[in-house]
């Protein structure tokens, strides 16, 4: 059952997938308990909230200005509190949350505690309106854009007011030593739960209440209560399992879940790729398969090396390991766009903001394409392709528009004639988004019907036990988990069937995990296995691969022998820690700039867990001890790099966790290097 319309998951707050496949089923438990209490139970006492909310929209609506609503009429003022009695929120207090180490105040309608500590805080704004109640040219009213007035504190004469807008006030009490892990904003037609963990990336939760008292649909406000009620978000045990935890934990396994199905979709995409360079090399440059000439490369104007074995002296041979790595380093550029973009906001490497790279250049564009069938003459062609090599030579070169040193390339690439306004892309000279990683691909016409099906595979996920379709959310995965992705593939082999062949293992085992020992043998021995014992298609026939055909084959063996095991999150994070611990105990706030001097060294490197790992706890301990160092304090996600002086600012640290994965990228590519 997908999740309700009237909630709005902000910047994947949860993986979307989890909600509209999962959520449901895990708080079934939770909504049979409700049906019992009957009336009682906050959704049924939050749905019969339903008139007076109307009755509050209607004093409000003719109020274009939304500081006067307040005196608009005794529902639109009561409204608010209406709204968390019937939540179980009857205890709430107004005070003055103190902020900037209690020299300015956030007002608030109160404040929950667990463990002694703020837990919850709710806040209160003017009663925004839905966008389909506005009059025409009034703009679109967001509560995080709101300002707070003195009149909402407790103690006016006392207390001064936190400035700016309420996505600063909250900002700042995010930051604060004792920072609550839940604030609640109210904004009439309108309520957010933002988190303290995540409120800096710009995810949180949203609800419509206009959708939802509009439809007045039971399951609305079951799902409603269950993010919002006094019940899930603060129960009174303080040992009580909170709901969101336990969703969130469900989620972030739902997304290792599909972390495990995205190698199998990275294998079949790089499968999907060689074959396509091999039907093009055949069949539209009629040239031989695993023979490359020389001349080739004259005319084509490339003249960087293949590290390809020479057959003589006119030709090199091509071999299915290199037509293997070629592929993967292809999977992974589109890997980190999915990645980078997904992420955007935080990482600022891809500009997803502007309009002009998100149409018309963007990983995201092609996504949007994903599903729509092609006819046959759109199938063979390579705007996919060109987009692609467009997306890749941005992201390595790098694009400034007013940079004259390169004018004449991007002008080729995006714009002819005079730039008025455009966005930038800063370099990226990992040997990733090189041509030189992938000549031969470089060469080759990849048809739109492969690359459809290439983004298909890494873009989308099934539940294995619903079996519904869901886009992978690529923010939620994380660095370490596309490393499991990448280093779970090094194993692999590439070969070309020489016959006609069918893959088999033993019949107890599974064709998903990958430590099953499996062959592939030809396929005219089909009658000496069981059904069970041979890969199959989903009517039941036997997969057929054949003669010329690309795969990839991984013997469950091979993984052992080759110690290729990608190093868990959480052992990574507990070894890093306890590292650092003795490297940093004696630094103080004066010391914080040493930090950035510090050289990191993981002589055993796999796919950079453990780097990536060390630069997110670094960062974390720098801005630390620099805020202290300078008494200052800055809101979740608002660092400015010139208040303070920083050498290295938290953004970039967070670029370099990605571009850490550089040094595998170079060392899948046969290069000691880690980066440039």
């Amino acid at each position: 059952m997908p999740l309700d319309t009237c909630i709005t998951n902000v910047g994947e707050y949860y993986s979307s997938h989890y909600l509209d496949s999962t959520f449901a089923k895990d708080v079934k438990e939770l909504v049979a308990k409700w049906s019992e209490l009957g009336s009682d139970a906050p959704p049924r006492r939050f749905q019969n909230l339903s008139q007076y909310y109307f009755r509050a929209k209607t004093q409000v609506l003719d109020e274009e200005e939304p500081i006067r609503r307040q005196f608009a009429g005794d529902e639109a003022r009561g409204w608010h509190s209406q709204l968390l009695h019937s939540l179980g929120y009857t205890e709430l207090e107004p005070l003055d949350h103190p902020t900037e180490g209690g020299d300015t105040f956030v007002p608030t309608l109160g404040r929950v505690n667990r463990y002694n500590k703020p837990w919850l805080v709710v806040c209160e704004t003017h009663f925004c309106l839905p966008e389909g109640s506005l009059k025409e040219g009034m703009p679109s009213e967001d509560p995080l854009g709101m300002q707070p007035y003195k009149d909402q504190l407790k103690n006016q004469a006392d207390h001064k007011l936190c400035e700016g807008d309420w996505s600063r006030c909250v900002g700042r009490i995010f930051t604060e030593e004792d920072a609550p892990r839940w604030i609640l904003m109210l904004a009439g037609s309108q309520v957010l739960l933002l988190d303290r963990n995540t409120f800096a990336q710009g995810r949180f939760l949203a609800f419509d209440l206009d959708d939802a008292f509009g439809r007045k649909e039971k399951d609305t406000f079951n799902h409603i209560a269950a993010f919002l009620s006094a019940d899930t978000l603060c129960p009174d045990g303080e040992s009580d399992e909170v709901l969101l935890d336990k969703l969130e934990e469900q989620s972030h396994r739902f997304a290792h879940g599909v972390t495990e199905s995205l190698q199998f979709a990275v294998r079949e995409a790089i499968e999907l790729l060689v074959n396509e360079w091999a039907r093009d090399r055949t069949e539209r440059e009629k040239r031989p398969l695993l023979k490359l000439a020389k001349d080739e490369l004259k005319r084509s104007g490339q003249n960087f090396s293949l590290n390809l074995p020479e057959l003589d002296d006119r030709t090199y041979e091509i071999t299915a390991e290199h037509l293997r790595r070629e592929a993967l380093t292809f999977v992974y550029r589109l890997l980190f766009c999915f990645y980078a973009e997904a992420r955007g906001g935080e990482l600022e490497i891809l500009p997803v903001d502007d309009n002009i790279f998100r149409l018309g250049y963007s990983l995201e564009s092609l996504r949007d394409l994903e599903l729509v069938p092609l006819t046959d003459a759109t199938s063979e062609g390579t705007y996919f392709h060109q987009h692609l090599k467009s997306l890749f030579s941005i992201i390595h070169g790098g694009f400034r528009p007013n940079d004259d040193s390169n004018k004449a390339e991007q002008s080729r690439l995006l714009f002819n004639g005079e730039t008025v306004r455009a966005f930038e892309v800063r370099p990226l000279t990992a040997t990733l988004f090189s041509p030189d990683a992938t000549p031969l691909l470089n060469r080759a016409e990849l048809s739109n019907g492969c690359l459809q099906q290439v983004i298909r595979k890494l873009s989308l996920s099934t539940d294995k036990n619903s079996r519904t379709i869901g886009r992978v959310n690529y923010a939620e995965l994380g660095i370490n988990q596309l490393g499991a992705v990448y280093e779970g593939l090094l194993s692999y082999k590439g070969m070309f069937a020489d016959q006609e062949l069918i893959h088999v293992k033993p019949a107890s085992k599974d064709f998903g995990d990958k430590k099953t020992p499996t062959w592939f043998v030809p396929k005219d021995r089909l009658e000496e296995f069981k059904k069970d014992e041979v890969e199959r298609l989903e009517d039941g026939k036997p997969r057929i691969y054949r003669k010329g055909e690309f795969i990839l084959h991984l013997n469950g063996i091979d993984r052992e022998q080759s110690a290729s095991y990608y190093t868990p999150e959480v052992l990574t994070k507990c070894l890093v820690e306890e590292a650092l611990r003795e490297l940093l105990k004696d630094y103080t706030p004066d010391d914080a700039d040493k930090i950035l001097q510090l050289k990191i060294c993981e002589p055993a490197m796999g796919s950079g867990a453990f780097l990536n790992e060390a630069a997110e706890q670094l960062a974390t301990r720098y801005l630390e001890l620099k805020q202290k160092q300078l008494q200052e304090k800055y809101p979740s996600g608002e660092v400015p790099l010139s208040d303070l002086r920083m050498g290295m600012s938290l953004a970039l640290l967070k670029l370099l966790v990605v571009s850490l994965a550089k040094g595998y990228w170079k060392r899948s590519l046969g290069s000691n290097r880690w980066w440039n």
